[in-house]
C-alpha cells in the first residue's frame, strides 16, 4: 500500500521518471503556519550529489498545491509535489529484462504483474523519499508548535563496529558507519561477472534470447557504444565468448583470436 498512518495519514504517489512525485497528508492540524521555505533545510539534507548518493541532481523545489491558505494550513488534505526534470529513461531499458540486485525491480514486476514503470525504479525509486521528507517536515512543524522536539543520533551502523571485514570475497573497511573497499573511497558491495549474471537471469525464468540481449546489445546501447560492440556484424569489435548448452564457459575470443 502507499498510505501510512491513522490519525495522520500520508499517501505517496508518482514515479521516478514521471512528470512529478508527491504526497497527500490528511490529518494536518488547521492553523499551522507553513510555507515552502519551511521544507528547505530537510530537503537539502537528503539532496543527492554527496559520496555514496546518486549522481542525479534535481531542483527538489516543493510546491504546495492544496490544504493551505494565506500562509496557514486549512485542515483539509495537504498536497505537496516535486517536479522531475533530470531523467535519462534510456539508461534503464536494460533492467526490463535484467532486474538490478539490491533494487526493487524484481519485486515491483512480481507485485504488479510486469505492469510497473521500470524507468529509474518507477514508484519504488529513492526519488519518492523527497515526498516522505516533506511529510516529516510538516510533522516536525506541528510538534514544534506544541513545544515537542525529537532528535536522533547514530552511534553504530547496524551494530557493526569500526574495523576490517570481508564482503563478497572483497576486503572492506567499516569506519564511522560507512563501509568502503579497503584503502579506497569506493562503497563496498558484492561483485559478480557477466556470465554469472546471465546465469542468474535465466534461472529467474527469463528466456535465454532476452537474457543474452540484456547483457549484450542493451548495455551497449545504454553507454552509446552499440555501433562498436554488443552484437555480431561486419565492422564491429570481434570480442566474444562461446557458451555450452548449460551456460558454462566454452571459449573466449579477443579481436577474433581464441585465447
Amino acid at each position: 500500500m502507499n498510505t501510512f498512518g491513522r490519525k495522520f495519514r500520508v499517501s505517496i504517489f508518482g514515479e521516478s521518471h514521471g512528470e512529478l512525485i508527491g504526497a497527500v497528508m490528511d490529518g494536518v492540524p488547521a492553523g499551522l503556519e507553513l510555507s515552502e521555505q519551511d521544507f528547505e533545510q530537510d530537503i537539502l539534507r537528503r539532496k543527492s550529489g554527496a559520496k555514496g548518493t546518486t549522481p542525479r541532481i534535481e531542483d527538489d523545489k516543493p510546491m504546495i498545491v492544496s490544504g493551505i491558505y494565506e500562509g496557514h494550513t486549512t485542515g483539509a488534505p495537504l498536497t505537496i509535489v516535486f517536479r522531475n526534470s533530470n531523467t535519462r529513461s534510456q539508461d534503464y531499458s536494460l533492467f526490463e529484462a535484467m532486474p538490478r540486485p539490491g533494487h526493487a525491480d524484481l519485486t515491483a514486476a512480481l507485485k504488479w504483474d510486469d505492469c510497473q514503470d521500470p524507468r529509474g525504479g518507477g514508484h519504488f525509486s529513492g526519488r519518492i523519499t523527497a515526498a516522505l521528507v516533506a511529510a516529516g517536515a510538516i510533522c516536525h512543524s506541528a510538534l514544534k508548535a506544541k513545544g515537542i522536539l525529537i532528535g536522533t543520533h547514530i552511534c553504530r551502523c547496524a551494530g557493526v563496529p569500526d574495523g576490517e571485514y570481508e564482503l563478497g570475497g572483497q576486503p572492506i573497511e567499516m569506519k564511522n558507519g560507512r563501509a568502503t573497499l579497503l584503502n579506497s573511497d569506493t562503497l563496498a558491495g558484492s561483485a559478480s561477472n557477466l556470465l554469472e549474471e546471465l546465469q542468474n537471469v535465466v534461472s529467474f525464468g527469463i528466456p535465454l534470447e532476452d537474457a543474452i540481449t540484456a547483457v549484450t546489445i542493451t548495455p551497449a546501447r545504454a553507454v552509446r557504444l552499440d555501433d562498436q560492440i554488443g552484437s555480431l556484424s561486419v565492422g564491429k569489435c570481434a570480442d566474444l565468448i562461446l557458451l555450452n548448452s548449460d551456460l558454462t564457459l566454452d571459449s573466449v575470443y579477443i579481436d577474433g583470436n581464441k585465447i
